[in-house]
């Protein structure tokens, strides 16, 4: 009962994102079927208040558009707040979206009205986002929020490249689209565009330091240091490194009460603390008196966090806790 009360109110969140603005990373991760998953929505919400889910399908949308309202609701009233949270939502989106989309052509496979005005949106925008978009970001050195000077998202070989495959695709599709009418040329360009897209901003996404964790570091500096020290967290309150922290030791992230693991005694393995001081009640005095070493002192988040090491005991060196 505690673990579950613990996750679904976010008392033992690392960070905490205040702010429901995260919410609207929605929008990009619905690009470029924003048009059709708006029309999808519209029906879905249009059949369901008007009763109209006499069938498996329209009550299957009806069910698709709950699956995002009321997961959206929940996460909004959620202390810890971040864009991962909307993951499991893109499924529903997607089905939406498709629904929107099959909506647009009439039974004799021809364009309706709206349909023509949605498609005509949809190229425009993968138009800005597989052509006009590199060229813009390569030539004003867009960077990645939080990234230092030169590191460049896209830069200008790539960004031709990717700008002329793009303008290619959009073409023949277009082509395509005059030919023989159909949504597969406006499904298969913009899978193609999107793909393409992804790499090239991805490649300069994973180059650049916001997307590099943040206790990678320190995680390294432990491993070469202590490469078989246990890790404990502690401190006032429970405060834990975030996970990929024990990721990149390969090894779990004990929790210790504070006065506890101060007052441990040397084994013949060293030992790693953790401790976050928010307070900054000077809580590593604690160790430093009991035999332990500082081994990293860094600010996080407004907290203060402690890395404090206690070497294994000279006669014991070899021995493993249990």
């Amino acid at each position: 009962w505690h673990v579950w009360l613990n996750e679904i109110s976010g008392r033992d969140g690392t960070e905490r994102i205040g702010s429901p603005v995260v919410y609207l990373a929605f929008v990009p991760l619905l690009f470029p079927w924003l048009v059709y998953f708006c029309l999808g929505a519209w029906e879905a919400a249009r059949q369901t208040f008007a009763r109209a889910a006499d069938d498996d399908r329209n009550r299957g949308i009806g069910l698709c558009l709950l699956l995002i309202i009321i997961p959206l609701a929940v996460c909004l009233l959620h202390k810890d707040k971040s864009d991962r949270y909307l993951l499991p939502l893109v499924g529903p989106a997607a089905i939406l979206a498709a629904y929107g989309l099959i909506e647009t052509w009439n039974a004799q496979g021809k364009l309706k009205p709206v349909g023509r005005i949605l498609l005509g949106v949809q190229w425009v925008l993968l138009a800005g986002a597989g052509v006009a978009a590199p060229l813009i970001a390569a030539a004003t050195g867009v960077r990645a929020a939080g990234a230092p000077p030169g590191e460049h998202l896209i830069r200008w070989p790539l960004a031709a490249v990717v700008a002329l495959v793009c303008a290619a695709v959009l073409t023949a599709g277009l082509i395509a689209m005059t030919r023989r009418p159909s949504p597969r040329w406006a499904l298969g360009c913009s899978v193609l565009v999107m793909l393409c897209v992804h790499a090239a901003y991805l490649r300069g996404y994973s180059r650049s330091t916001p997307a590099r964790s943040g206790f990678r570091p320190l995680a390294e500096a432990i491993a070469a240091a202590h490469p078989n020290a246990q890790i404990y967290a502690t401190g006032d309150y429970r405060k834990r490194p975030s996970v990929e922290f024990s990721i990149y030791l390969n090894r779990p992230t004990r929790w210790a009460a504070l006065k506890d693991l101060a007052s441990m005694p040397p084994s013949g393995v060293p030992k790693v603390a953790i401790l976050v001081d928010r307070k900054g009640s000077g809580s590593a005095s604690q160790f430093l008196s009991n035999g332990w070493e500082t081994f990293r002192t860094f600010q996080r988040g407004g907290d203060r966090w402690d890395v404090l090491v206690r070497p294994a005991a000279p006669e014991r060196a070899g021995e493993s806790d249990r």
